[in-house]
């Protein structure tokens, strides 16, 4: 079995700066949204990004 830890371990997946841009993104979309609903948009935004990058790993 091929070892990815490396490969994961200096792999970007988000910054905080990213999550930032996302945050301020989703305030300027649906700024009448409640606080709740647009953090559980950027909550379901993030977890994309991060499932994302295990997808792409071979199966087995």
């Amino acid at each position: 079995m091929v070892d990815f830890t490396k490969e994961l371990k200096v792999s970007k997946i988000l910054l905080k700066e990213d999550i930032l841009r996302l945050r301020k993104y989703i305030e300027n979309k649906y700024p009448h949204d409640t606080q709740q609903r647009r953090a559980q948009i950027l909550a379901n935004a993030i977890e994309g990004v991060v499932e994302k990058p295990k997808n792409l790993l071979p199966s087995k």
